[in-house]
């Protein structure tokens, strides 16, 4: 049982991570990207457009992070209240936040650790 225990223990702590990118409203940026014709490529698409028109503001309450290579990792229950608390704290009107979240990943969500707020950008 102990033997199961600590596998149990190493094989979680072998998905952890830390992942940085654009804070966004989760079914916003979602629903964005499933309106698109089958054909269309991220090379295509205004992608920017996407993170400008879905960044996170006071009002959202499912938040996700936009990596660079364009791939989204949804945050858990415990992430979207810090993601939150940092949007309420440091309320720009329109920005983008840049944060890090740390966690362990589970498909596209993160089962969230700390997450920080790297930088904000306000020219949206």
């Amino acid at each position: 049982m102990r033997l199961f225990s600590l596998l149990m223990l190493l094989s979680s702590l072998s998905f952890a991570g830390t992942w940085s990118g654009y804070l966004v409203d989760s079914r916003c940026y979602t629903s964005l990207q499933n309106n698109v014709s089958a054909d269309t490529t991220t090379v295509s698409r205004d992608m920017r457009f996407g993170l400008q028109l879905c960044g996170a503001t006071h009002k959202t309450k499912r938040f996700a992070i936009v990596l660079n290579d364009w791939t989204v990792l949804k945050l858990d229950t415990a992430g979207n209240e810090r993601a939150a608390a940092i949007v309420r704290n440091h309320s720009k009107g329109s920005a983008l936040y840049c944060i890090t979240v740390g966690g362990t990943r589970v498909k596209n969500t993160i089962v969230a650790g700390p997450v920080v707020l790297a930088s904000i950008r306000t020219e949206r």
